[in-house]
């Protein structure tokens, strides 16, 4: 499985709601959200998010995110890494 789920509309999207569940023993290290970027930026991404991109992952597993007036052809979605 990727290390991330991003959502690139084709055509126009006014709003998208995203669930990911991770096992409760196992949660990534971070999660991030991606809004409206090129695809080249989250396939490749190698950093470390800032915490203004911060996705809790809560008492369940699950890290969810909203988003609306999406742009076509742009990710959004979640992204997550396994060290920090």
């Amino acid at each position: 499985m990727r290390d991330y789920y991003v959502f690139r509309p084709e055509r126009r999207c006014d709003r998208f709601d995203l669930r990911v569940r991770f096992d409760r023993s196992r949660v990534p290290a971070w999660v991030r959200r991606v809004e409206a970027e090129d695809v080249h930026s989250y396939n490749t991404y190698d950093g470390v998010p800032a915490d203004s991109e911060l996705v809790a992952v809560d008492h369940t597993g699950e890290a969810t995110a909203s988003f609306s007036g999406l742009r076509q052809h742009f990710g959004s979605g979640l992204q997550w890494g396994w060290l920090r």
